[in-house]
């Protein structure tokens, strides 16, 4: 989770069930949808699922979609990815096509990203890295 010092806006890496993790941007009241979806894709409820969450789970609205708020990334459990650790807003004077950007990575396949804008007004995810250790969390100093 990161709070950008410069715009205010709460970004959340959120690991999924067990098919895709996703990165959200959070505002206060935010609806993400879970556990009637998985990042952008919706999961069928039944009655084994009030077990983990309460007997009111089955009631959700799985078409409801009109007032989720969408993952602005979403990546699969696949090629060794399996659990999103959500990082920092990048604002270092080093690198600075990443300035703004939300930089995570996965625990399991240990790689890096940047969420970049696209052609289309959206996000994408591009690699910036690929460590050797897993990766537990990311962090900043007082310069950003």
């Amino acid at each position: 989770m990161a709070l950008d010092r410069v715009t205010g806006r709460l970004s959340v890496g959120n690991v999924g069930h067990d098919r895709k993790d996703e990165v959200s941007i959070v505002t206060t009241g935010a609806n993400l949808g879970r556990p009637a979806f998985e990042g952008d894709t919706s999961r069928a409820l039944d009655e084994s699922m009030t077990t983990h969450y309460g007997p009111d789970i089955v009631a959700y609205d799985c078409d409801a979609k009109t007032s989720l708020i969408r993952p602005v990334c979403t990546y699969p459990n696949a090629d060794g990815a399996c659990d999103v650790i959500g990082g920092v807003v990048y604002r270092w004077p080093a690198i600075p096509h990443l300035a703004g950007t939300y930089v995570f990575g996965d625990a399991c396949n240990m790689r890096v990203w940047a969420l970049i804008s696209d052609e289309r007004g959206g996000q994408r995810r591009m690699e910036i890295a690929n460590v050797r250790n897993p990766i537990s969390s990311f962090g900043t100093d007082a310069s950003g």
